[in-house]
């Protein structure tokens, strides 16, 4: 799964339709060409997420303005990635295929090599599982690309890896909403009394006609926005906003990160 954040333009990216179940992908559009992410989940002892990405790029070859990140867990070890002090484990794991794979389509590991990204609660040993490929072209753009323990989820054994690029994307637009949470209600009915008493003072009377019935709900709406204007202010939502968020929420939040520790 790729999630993208909120904050771009839905017109700079589109999910690349891949017949994987390992394999996700998408692309997001720049001012001087393309990024084509891959997500990737290479299942342990296997190969399958790498031959679903070969079979792919075979018949979906990159363009001259497009450029390729790989990232995911590919369950693999080699001495170009693994830690020496795990070089050991490197015989046991067949990682020629992904190796003829970044040879073929020119890819460079972006994360620091030997760093540590998955825990095996069984066994207490680190591995370096987690890996972010990329073309040269990316990786001079490549700011950091490392671990992120503060973001790491409770329980879980993989550590987030977290890269950051140098490229400039088109935001969406942010427009003024209104904060219904910040009112005083009261204010506001007798407000809206007095509109509706002020605009539709025979309300009690039923339209008759089409053009009568269009007129009372225009007057009644009227009436509603003025009140609105005058009794809910403004205010520009984060982009991590949640419409359905609550003070409770927040508390349950903090209780559960608490246990988790």
């Amino acid at each position: 799964m790729i999630l993208v954040s909120n904050t771009l333009s839905s017109n700079t990216f589109e999910q690349i339709q891949i017949p994987s179940d390992t394999v996700t992908a998408t692309s997001i559009k720049l001012t001087d060409g393309t990024i084509n992410i891959y997500n990737i989940y290479n299942p342990p002892d296997s190969n399958s997420a790498l031959i679903d990405l070969h079979e792919w790029l075979i018949t979906h070859p990159t363009s001259d303005t497009s450029n390729m990140v790989w990232a995911g867990d590919f369950n693999k070890h080699n001495p170009i990635w693994t830690a020496p002090e795990y070089h050991a484990r490197c015989c046991c794991s067949n990682s020629e295929l992904l190796l003829q794979l970044l040879a073929d389509h020119k890819m460079i590991l972006g994360l620091p090599p030997g760093t540590l990204t998955y825990h095996s609660d069984a066994h207490k040993t680190w591995s370096t599982l987690d890996l972010v490929f990329c073309d040269e072209t990316i990786l001079s753009r490549i700011i950091s690309c490392n671990v992120d323990h503060k973001e790491h989820l409770p329980s879980a054994d993989h550590l987030p890896v977290r890269t950051i690029l140098d490229i400039k994307l088109t935001r969406a637009e942010r427009k003024l909403g209104r904060n219904f949470r910040n009112v005083n209600w009261e204010k506001f009915e007798k407000s809206l009394s007095f509109h509706l008493f002020t605009l539709l003072p025979n309300a009690n009377n039923i339209p008759s006609t089409a053009s009568a019935l269009d007129n009372y709900v225009e007057l009644l709406t009227n009436a509603i926005q003025f009140t609105i204007r005058e009794h809910v202010p403004e205010f520009c939502p984060s982009p991590c906003t949640k419409r359905w968020w609550t003070p409770e929420l927040s508390q349950l939040r903090k209780t559960y990160a608490h246990l988790a520790r």
